[in-house]
Order: C-alpha cells, then structure tokens, then sequence
C-alpha cells in the first residue's frame, strides 16, 4: 500500500500543479470570506497571493517528490508577509488561523481531485492520511518562521514607538509658547513617522479672547528633508475648512480621522487633506482641559506603508 499511495500522490501532485495559481487565488478567496479583518490593503493581497502560490507548490514538490518537509523551503515572501501584517496590527492569533484554514482548504481541494482521479476508497483514506501529518507538519514548521519574523516587527515597532514618545516629550512644550509648542510638534512628527506635518489653531485659541470662531491659523508644517507635496496653506495664513469636510468634522466632534486615498476622493470631500502624491493620513483634534484648540494633520506621500490604528495611537501620544 505504501508504494500504491507514493505513486498516487505523484499522479494528484501532477494532475494539480498546472492549476497551482489557480488554487492559490481560490485559498486566499476562503481566507477573504473567514478573515476580512486581514484584507484591507490591496498590495498587501497580492503579495499575500504570491506567498499562497508558493505555499502550494512547495505541498505538491513534497507530493510528486516524496520529499521530506525540511528538504522543501518555505516561500521567500513568507516572513515579509508576516511582517507586513504586524505592521498593520493584526493579532499572531489571526496570522496562525489563516495558516490552518489554508492547510485544510488544500486538503480538501486535493482530496476532490483525488475522487476525480479513482474510486479507490482505501487508497484515498491511505493517501488522506499521509497529507494531513505531512500537512500538519509543513504547517508547524512554517508557522514558527512566520511567528519570528512577526514578533521581530514587533519588537522593532515597540522600540520605535518608545523612542518616539520619548523625543516627544524631550522636545515639544518646552516653553508656554503655544506657536513654538506646535512647531516642535511638527517637526517632532517628521521623525522617521510622517512625511509632512500641519498644525493649525483657532484664532482664539492665539487670542485668548473666549469661545473659538470656525476660524483657523496655521502656525506650524514640517516637511521631511527630501520635501513633497506643497501644503496648500501657508505658515501664518488664516483659513477655514469647508462644513461637512473631514478636517471640520474631526475639529467638531474632536475624534481623531485615519483616511487612506481612494479613486473616488475630492477635495470637496476631505477639505484638502490628501493633496496629490499623499496616500495616508491622520486628523488629529488638539485638545486641553476639554476644549479642542485646533488640528494637527500627519501626511504620507514618499513611506509607502499607509497609517493605521496604531500609528493613530502614536500620534495621540505624540500630541499628547
């Protein structure tokens, strides 16, 4: 039986390996239906897809070659992947849950070929069970490359955040100087976090002459050293933000704003946050004692990783 199941496993390896991209893009169909917290970047679901193909050849190499689970390696973008997920701050739990639902979606793709292949139940159940200890296997052994490369991020985001809050609170409000106070924050913002940073207050706020009029100031915006996107207001000028844009909004209710470009954006819509070439950013409301005394905005237009929650978080501490 046991040369029968090498030979049969030889014949489904090869019948499968002309559809192997195809049955990647069918895996990661099933982990976008179970896991849709995990596929809200688009660039991320096509590397995710690279990485599924190469899943999937590596488990039929080990099928038609008979190969033994530390003979075959695991796909190069594995551990970039996982990366790039902890970046975005989905739990390890859900990383390692999307690996068995893999693992068992292939099982079950392979074991529909294998009824298509013969009518032989006895040798199908002989194969099914050489699949799922060498399956469970390549799983575990994946899985603890995935899991070091994640917490390796991680741990490097942890200490980035520490330094971070720690130059915060070294170099912004070192005076009672409000404008000079959003000028460190801003340049503060630009360290190795955002690429552009604006602050702007309420004209009263400057005043001090009571409740604040809609009425804003830019005292502040940083840019990082190689420059971008010109902001379209400048330093000193007064402006105002249009009822119903994003900016107003975070400034009405004082929540803070994470926004992503879309194709369908406008200026209309976001009040002008996203200018051309900006692909991420976040809208902070500046509070004290309860009252909102302005906006600072983070931009993103030369790093390539979008903003998210935990950025937010950041950036809260940051403003803080």
């Amino acid at each position: 039986m046991g040369t029968d199941v090498d030979a049969f496993l030889r014949r489904l390896a090869q019948a499968l390996r002309p559809r192997a991209n195809q049955s990647a893009d069918v895996l990661l169909r099933v982990l976008r239906a179970e896991l849709p917290e995990m596929w809200k970047d688009d660039e991320l679901s096509l590397v995710a897809l690279e990485e599924t193909a190469g899943h999937v050849t590596a488990f039929l190499d080990m099928m038609e070659h008979g190969l033994d689970v530390s003979e075959v390696e695991t796909p190069a973008s594995a551990p970039e992947v996982a990366r790039r997920f902890a970046r975005r701050g989905v739990p390890v739990s859900t990383l390692l849950r999307a690996y068995r639902l893999g693992h068992v979606s292939l099982l079950q793709m392979i074991q529909r070929e294998a009824t298509r292949l013969t009518g032989d139940w006895e040798l199908i159940n002989a194969a099914g069970l050489r699949l799922i200890a060498t399956g469970f296997e390549y799983v575990d052994r994946g899985s603890e490359q995935v899991v070091a490369a994640y917490q390796e991020e991680r741990d490097r985001l942890l200490r980035r955040r520490l330094l971070l809050t720690n130059e915060a609170s070294r170099r912004i409000g070192t005076t009672l100087d409000t404008a000079r106070t959003a000028r460190e924050l801003a340049e503060v913002g630009t360290d190795d976090f955002a690429d552009l940073v604006t602050v702007d207050l309420f004209e009263s706020v400057l005043q001090d002459d009571g409740t604040p009029p809609p009425v804003l100031r830019r005292v502040a915006q940083h840019p990082a050293p190689d420059g971008g996107p010109d902001p379209a207001v400048a330093t000193g000028r007064t402006h105002t933000y249009p009822a119903g844009s994003e900016p107003a909004h975070a400034l009405a209710t004082g929540q803070p704003l994470l926004r992503h470009r879309t194709d369908s954006d406008t200026a209309e819509r976001t009040g002008g946050p996203l200018a051309p070439g900006v692909h991420s950013a976040l809208l902070l409301p500046l509070r004290a004692r309860g009252n909102t005394l302005g906006l600072a905005q983070f931009f993103r237009h030369r790093t390539v990783t979008p903003f998210d929650e935990e950025d937010l978080l950041l950036a809260q501490e940051i403003a803080a």
